[in-house]
């Protein structure tokens, strides 16, 4: 930190040491390492620098692993408070990404010799956006003066710069004065030296003379995109993808030749429209051309790949690019258009699709302003389990010290994911069928078919999602006592970036279990919507207070107690949690279905989380009419439906199998919106009477 400091920093003409670049410019050390040397708060570091009024955030630091929150720390301190970050781009002479300095709003920055050669160690790749003096740097260190060498020194001198010509042209931005570094910078790529690394050390060598001394021209970001192939925006194969959004001119107007260019940098797209005219844009104004770039999917991509391409900006020859990563032929979708912002997959799981927590959005409301999204990083999925074994879906690299799932991949995919056109109860639908194949010798031999519900008519519909998960047993075994539910770790966000002091409970009433933290600003939820006994568990993550350490792992045995014994544990302790709610099924026989409903909620309060709830329980229980058989088989006996009532023409009836009483219609005409019989399941219409089906 001292070294750091003094690169960007340290006072000048004083005869002491050496001379920091930011010439008189403020500095604010951030303290984000612990006494054991531990890394642990650089993203909580970026969020106090951003609110505590620092314009240039320096990140001398990270990893070549994504975390699953860290992009959305870029955006907020970059998009909702406007400022620039630079970050080192790594010492491991590979290409292999370090973040944050891949991250989108980032500059990277590599590191080079005294002779403009990249510097022995630095990593270089194409998110590399500039480089700066990294070795041989005579520097403060705690105790005296020292030789620095590396990216980190590359950042904070380049930080340091920014500053420089910040307030040099102190009309620019933070943003500005870092498009201008980069637009002004000393290229690398015609160093022979160099060749083997040209167009991954960014725009060139740091270069303040010509910062501050040369014009202005446009600096192009493209913004807010959109991807769409017209139909149910899965990208699969053989699909035409066309991809628009806004452009937002960072530094000078542009002249009326602006135009952009999308080059793939990958084998499994073929570009089809590859130019968009862009125009005159002022400078910080946005351009919304009604052009397009276009793609096709190629047969060999595989799943779940992650495309990246290449935007190169040309006005009369001043140019600069850009890097976009879109996933394409993938099995699973993300609610970006919706209130509530989640990734739903093929498999059960639900917040991220992998393993690595970065294919998906975890858990959050979606453009909450000024304020850091409040996300949910850990494992969340569906399990079901019976006889004292659980299959679940979970992930097994999550944040923080919670939770080595060991990856309990037990669900597979049998009917990949797609969107129901039209769709049948909602304005959005997708569905998908998965087994616990992978399961071993925990496996129930169950298959699980998962439909979504996506509305938007009101604001609390933007704020959940409904999940049907229709669950067929197709053992030649009856089950008894079958639990099935959603286990999720919630980990709620303070206003300093803690998730530990959480807590869990059970309202009976609303059939919910509610995550929080008491100073933060989301609260969420997950309702269990069908009328079965229900089970719920609030569990302190480190199993203090008799609860389950699922810090070492958890265990099947674990996993029993948490889904099969009722409100087991209704409210958990202040610190970090997880949590089960679902129910019980009684009695599954071979090849029978039964189906089990959920939603996820989110809110911003705990008043709107639970009116959202009390509005979900109404409009489930006024839309959804399912046959319980609990009387006898008389269709019009109101004790036999969920609803406590007869069905009529605004019900959506389902009819699952049910022990001895089949609905019967023999006496009167039914009517229903429609009906849905499930495997099991059967309707006896005797004494020509009629089954009226409405729209």
């Amino acid at each position: 930190g001292t070294s750091m400091c003094g690169n960007a920093a340290a006072s000048t003409n004083n005869i002491t040491g050496m001379a920091g670049v930011g010439y008189n410019c403020r500095y604010m050390p951030v303290k984000i390492v612990n006494a054991s040397q531990g890394w642990i708060a650089g993203y909580q570091g970026i969020v106090y620098a951003a609110d505590h009024g620092a314009d240039i955030i320096s990140c001398s630091w990270g990893s070549n692993t994504p975390e699953p929150y860290g992009q959305d720390v870029i955006r907020y301190a970059t998009i909702n408070k406007q400022k620039i970050i630079l970050a080192a781009a790594g010492n491991s002479n590979n290409t292999l990404p370090f973040y944050p300095a891949s991250y989108e709003y980032v500059i990277g920055v590599a590191a080079t010799q005294q002779t403009d050669l990249k510097s022995s160690n630095s990593s270089y790749y194409t998110f590399v956006d500039i480089s700066a003096p990294g070795q041989a740097i005579f520097n403060t260190y705690a105790n005296g003066w020292g030789m620095g060498n590396g990216t980190s020194d590359a950042t904070s001198i380049a930080a340091g710069g920014t500053a420089l010509v910040m307030s040099y042209h102190n009309n620019l931005n933070a943003w500005q004065a870092g498009a201008l570094i980069q637009q002004t910078a000393y290229s690398l790529d015609t160093i022979p030296g160099n060749a083997p690394y040209a167009k991954q050390l960014g725009s060139g060598r740091l270069d303040l003379w010509r910062a501050i001394s040369q014009p202005q021209r446009a600096f192009i970001h493209m913004t807010e995109r959109q991807y769409t192939n017209h139909h149910d925006n899965f990208f699969l194969i053989g699909d035409t993808v066309w991809l628009s959004g806004n452009y937002l001119n960072i530094l000078a107007n542009s002249t009326s030749n602006l135009k952009a260019k999308l080059i793939s940098q990958n084998p499994y797209v073929t570009i089809i429209d590859s130019i968009v005219s862009i125009g005159q844009c002022n400078a910080l104004q946005n351009a919304s051309p009604t052009d397009s770039f276009a793609f096709i999917v190629n047969p060999a991509c595989p799943v779940n790949y992650s495309a990246l391409f290449k935007i190169d900006y040309d006005d009369n020859g001043f140019t600069n690019h850009q890097f976009i990563y879109v996933f394409i032929n993938p099995e699973f979708y993300t609610s970006s258009n919706h209130g509530l912002v989640t990734t739903l997959t093929s498999t059960g799981r639900i917040g991220f699709n992998d393993n690595a927590s970065a294919e998906g959005s975890g858990y959050r409301i979606k453009d909450k302003p000024n304020q850091l999204l409040q996300l949910y990083f850990n494992p969340m999925g569906f399990w079901i389990g019976a006889a004292n074994k659980v299959s679940n879906q979970t992930l097994s690299s999550p944040m923080g010290p919670c939770c080595p799932f060991n990856n309990d991949n037990h669900f597979v995919n049998v009917n990949p994911l797609y969107r129901i056109t039209p769709p049948l109860l909602a304005q959005t639908e997708y569905k998908r069928s998965y087994t616990d194949a992978n399961a071993g010798a925990d496996q129930h031999h169950i298959r699980i078919t998962q439909t979504d519900y996506f509305n938007s008519n009101t604001y609390y519909d933007s704020l959940r999602i409904l999940i049907r998960y229709e669950i067929q047993n197709q053992d030649s075994i009856g089950k008894n006592h079958l639990f099935s539910g959603i286990f999720s770790d919630f980990d709620v966000l303070d206003t300093i970036f803690d998730f530990t002091p959480n807590k869990a409970y059970y309202d009976t009433s609303r059939q919910l279990g509610v995550v929080y933290n008491p100073i933060g600003n989301t609260w969420c939820g997950v309702q269990l919507l069908s009328q079965k006994q229900v089970a719920y568990y609030a569990n302190n993550s480190n199993g203090s207070n008799g609860s389950i350490n699922i810090y070492n792992g958890i265990t099947q045995t674990e996993k029993w107690t948490m889904i099969s014994n009722g409100i087991a544990r209704p409210v958990s302790d202040l610190t970090d949690v997880t949590q089960f709610i679902g129910c019980r099924i009684d009695s599954l026989p071979p090849q029978a279905c039964d189906v089990v409903w959920f939603a996820l909620l989110i809110a911003p309060s705990q008043s709107e989380l639970l009116s959202l709830a009390s509005d979900t329980w109404i409009m489930y229980q006024s839309r959804f009419n399912t046959w319980t058989g609990s009387m006898d088989s008389n269709w019009h006996n109101p004790l036999n439906w969920s609803k406590g009532q007869v069905p009529d023409n605004t019900d959506h009836v389902i009819i699952p199998w049910v022990p001895g009483y089949a609905p019967e219609v023999s006496s009167t005409d039914a009517v229903a919106k429609n009906i849905e019989i499930l495997c099991g399941g059967t309707l006896h219409v005797t004494n020509n009477r009629k089954v009226l089906i409405g729209n």
